[in-house]
This record gives structure tokens, C-alpha cells and sequence, in this order.
């Protein structure tokens, strides 16, 4: 399931979206704030950001969504929290 959103996101993300995304999730900074049936919500730690950006990834549509503002899609983000989710470093949170 998160093998094809990855494989999605990392077909439509430009290598230096791609490259900051892979940085992002090497640095823990991902983690699952909430999942339901289609839908897993996830917080990405990204210095250049005070609050941290909200992900929203649709694994059975091969969707995505950030709030972070980036005229880019898919985002860092996006590529940071599709990377720990498919790799099982997102860790659960409370948050």
C-alpha cells in the first residue's frame, strides 16, 4: 500500500525536492499524528519551518497533500513523510 504512493511521489517529485524530502526523513523529523481507513496524517520536523508542516497521504488513491504553502507537488514533505511511512520510520504520536 505504501510502496505505490511512494513509488508515486518519488515518480513526481523533482531530485532536489526528492533529495530534501530523503533528508528530512533520515533526521526522525516524521511522525504519524492520526490514521483512518484512507487517510494517514503525518507531522514532518523541517528547520525551515516554525510549526511543523501537516502531510496528508491517500495510500489507495496514490494522493497527497501539504500544508506547508510550496508551490511544488508533490513537496519535501510530502517525499519525507511517504519515505518514513513506506520505511516504518514514522513513529506514532499523541500530537
Amino acid at each position: 500500500m505504501s510502496e505505490e504512493l511512494l513509488a508515486e511521489v518519488r515518480k513526481a517529485a523533482p531530485s532536489a525536492i526528492w533529495s530534501s524530502g530523503v533528508k528530512l526523513a533520515r533526521g526522525g523529523g516524521v511522525s504519524i499524528t492520526s490514521r483512518t481507513a484512507d487517510t494517514v496524517t503525518l507531522r514532518v520536523r523541517d528547520p525551515a519551518h516554525t510549526i511543523s508542516p501537516t502531510v496528508l497521504l491517500y495510500p489507495d488513491d496514490l494522493e497527497f497533500d501539504c500544508d506547508c504553502g510550496s508551490r511544488v507537488s508533490p513537496c519535501a514533505h510530502v517525499a519525507a513523510a511517504a519515505i518514513g511511512l513506506a520505511q516504518g520510520e514514522a513513529a506514532e504520536s499523541d500530537a
